[in-house]
């Protein structure tokens, strides 16, 4: 009786020693993502990756969780004085592709070269690179390649996010709803915001495109609210310039220019180039549409210049084409030509068929008004 009281003691004090270790372990974990979360919205506003950050600081504490006291101690006050270089050292040493990953959140420069040389990929890289797909890596086989990673609801609802972004970039977009939809309920459940109110964006995508302009309408403000909630700023300008996009499609102009106004002053003041260049091409397009050439033209040289000074291809390519439409609607032809094939060039570089169609449209029009089909005809 004595030794077995002795042994259940025993069995107390070592189930004791567990659950603290647990619950030491669970602090530091929550510390830790608190002050990585933190870091990450400082600096996360030129790019929507950070709209994955949950997941990312999810796989990284995983990592931090079993590295030495000393070293954790250092990364946790590294992070409290906002310096994140510390973990950045520390993800290099252990994982590249986390590194990789973690810079591309923060709008770091990121090298994938040594990533790539990888010869056997894991499920973890091949994860990183779906939610990167801005970077080199192939964004495909998102279904099949991840079979055994997903094994936790928010991860297969992130599954989900990515393959229905897939489908959509293939034009699929009864089965983009569909996984997309799926998402949103696992991840509305495990309270993962920013990603939900990305998926609330892409469903609105898919209803503007579907032509259900009332839907969309009604989807990007719930997406919008919850931006709101969680601060994310990108996001709620992201949903501003959609608003204006699907306004513009509605035939609602004055509504279409109020939300491409108010994320123009937002765009300007973060300083985010390429949007503003964006929402002035699109500012530009509503212009022509209401009939307003001499304004439409001055917006769309100044989204030409800014999209010039970033060297942004796609939206050179628009700027034309809205420059040539306004020239085209104030008689001024040879102009109009000009700006029209310097439009068509790039769409076609781009592989851009369906405005590249566009463009040669505008070009024929352009040619039948100056009777130059007529004179290359007799030559």
């Amino acid at each position: 009786m004595k030794y077995l009281i002795y042994i259940l003691i025993l069995v107390v004090l070592t189930f004791s020693f567990f659950l603290w270790k647990k619950i030491q372990n669970n602090i530091k974990i929550s510390l830790f993502k608190k002050l990585l979360s933190k870091n990450i919205r400082q600096t996360q506003y030129n790019t929507h990756l950070s709209l994955f950050h949950n997941i990312i600081t999810d796989i990284i504490s995983k990592f931090f969780i079993k590295a030495s006291k000393k070293e954790q101690t250092k990364i946790l006050k590294s992070l409290e004085d906002e310096n994140i270089q510390t973990l950045l050292k520390f993800l290099q040493k252990k994982d590249l592709s986390l590194e990789y990953a973690l810079k591309h959140i923060l709008s770091f420069k990121a090298n994938s070269k040594k990533i790539q040389k990888k010869k056997n990929r894991s499920s973890l890289l091949r994860l990183l690179s779906c939610i990167i797909h801005e970077s080199n890596f192939s964004y495909s086989a998102i279904k099949n390649d991840l079979p055994g990673f997903f094994w936790s609801k928010r991860y297969r609802a992130i599954r989900n996010l990515l393959h229905a972004r897939y489908l959509f970039f293939k034009t699929d977009l009864k089965n983009a709803l569909k996984y997309a939809l799926k998402a949103s309920k696992t991840l509305k459940k495990e309270r993962l915001n920013d990603e939900l109110a990305y998926t609330y964006f892409m469903i609105g995508e898919i209803y503007r495109i579907a032509g259900e302009y009332d839907l969309a309408h009604m989807t990007f403000l719930c997406a919008s609210k919850i931006y709101q909630t969680t601060n994310h700023i990108f996001g709620q300008n992201l949903i501003l310039a959609n608003l204006g996009i699907n306004c513009t499609h509605a035939k609602r102009f004055k509504d279409a220019e109020l939300y491409f106004n108010q994320a123009l002053t937002s765009f300007r003041k973060n300083k985010d180039i390429l949007h503003e260049a964006e929402i002035l091409n699109q500012k530009a397009l509503l212009l022509n549409i209401k009939s307003d050439p001499l304004k439409a033209y001055k917006t769309a040289q100044e989204a030409l210049q800014k999209n010039k000074k970033i060297k942004n291809e796609q939206g050179l390519a628009l700027s034309f084409q809205q420059m040539a439409i306004a020239l085209y609607s104030i008689e001024k032809f040879n102009d109009s030509l000009k700006a029209a094939q310097e439009a068509k060039k790039r769409y076609l570089k781009q592989k851009n068929y369906q405005a590249y169609a566009d463009s040669l449209d505008l070009l024929t029009q352009i040619y039948l008004k100056t009777g130059r089909i007529h004179r290359q005809k007799n030559h």
